[in-house]
């Protein structure tokens, strides 16, 4: 993964993270005990994480979300798309129509 995401944060005595301030391309208006680079998934996890000697560290024990292929492709996409379409065909199909509904009939009424 990409390590785009600024991490702005305040730590504790412990190194317990208590503030945090994260994005692409921000700027913060004051001062912040600590800096980093990070990952979609560390941001998304920051809960996990300390601060040991300046160091950003996952807090052990802890297990990390994972954090998918934010880009797609063009190919994954219709992918997913054809996915959600297979769902949403296999629900309609559970839900027949009323004929006073069907296509068929409102047509006939014409």
């Amino acid at each position: 993964m990409n390590k785009d995401i600024q991490l702005y944060c305040n730590f504790d005595g412990e190194g317990n993270i208590i503030e945090i301030y994260t994005g692409q391309n921000i700027i913060p208006t004051r001062t912040y005990d600590h800096f980093e680079m990070i990952d979609k998934q560390t941001e998304v996890n920051l809960d996990k994480f300390h601060v040991v000697d300046g160091k950003l560290l996952q807090i052990e024990g802890t297990t990390l979300i994972q954090v998918g292929n934010i880009k797609l492709t063009t190919e994954q996409e219709l992918e997913e798309v054809k996915k959600k379409l297979a769902e949403m065909q296999e629900l309609l199909a559970k839900y027949p129509i009323p004929s006073e509904l069907s296509t068929e009939s409102y047509n006939s009424t014409e």
